[in-house]
């Protein structure tokens, strides 16, 4: 999106709608009345190095460490409430069932 290549939009239905819809996830999707309030807010003009923040990940690593990408998240909101804010992980963050 960045590079002109796609839109924004079409990143949010590839990496949101479309998983929601594939793999049946009730409740996740599309930002509307009666579903889940699950929202990144991404600086889409921030420049970072994968990796040199460390990860949060059950794994603890990534392919595309020490790849240069641009768009990166800095508030991530899960049922309301924050998982992530300022680009640091809630440490004491629980979803809620």
């Amino acid at each position: 999106a960045h590079r002109g290549e796609c839109s924004v939009f079409d990143v949010v239905r590839w990496m949101s709608i479309a998983p929601a819809r594939l793999y049946k996830i009730k409740g996740k999707g599309p930002l509307a009345v009666g579903r889940d309030a699950d929202l990144t807010i991404v600086d889409l003009n921030a420049t970072e190095r994968v990796g040199d923040r460390g990860y949060q990940s059950k794994c603890g690593w990534s392919a595309f460490d020490g790849m240069q990408l641009t768009g990166w998240a800095t508030h991530t909101s899960v049922n309301g409430g924050f998982a992530m804010r300022d680009k640091e992980v809630q440490g004491d963050f629980r979803a809620p069932p």
